[in-house]
């Protein structure tokens, strides 16, 4: 965007769907319990966007159709934060369980 309130509502935009994606996941992430190669898929994804978020910087395309990513980019967040304490209050000893997540947190 050229002028400085176009970016300013974009980035408003594109934070409030990023905390959206993370709000729906976080929500829905621990309906299904996943193992920990689909856990480690999520970080691996977000660094594929983020790869495609500086070429977007970087070149001069983009604009209102990056918001979907952005919304991408916070599903993967949620899931990975609801997956891995899942993952760690179901596969930890119960003794340790407290310590892993306050640990992971």
């Amino acid at each position: 965007a050229a002028d400085k309130e176009s970016r300013h509502s974009w980035y408003r935009w594109a934070n409030f769907t990023y905390q959206v994606g993370v709000f729906i996941s976080r929500s829905l992430g621990g309906l299904m319990v996943f193992g920990i190669p689909v856990l480690w898929a999520g970080p691996t994804l977000q660094c594929v966007l983020l790869v495609f978020f500086y070429i977007a910087a970087a070149t001069p395309f983009g604009g209102w159709s990056l918001i979907v990513p952005a919304l991408w980019v916070g599903l993967l967040g949620g899931f990975v934060y609801v997956q891995a304490f899942v993952l760690i209050s179901k596969k930890v000893d119960e003794r340790y369980v407290e310590l892993a997540l306050s640990t992971a947190s």
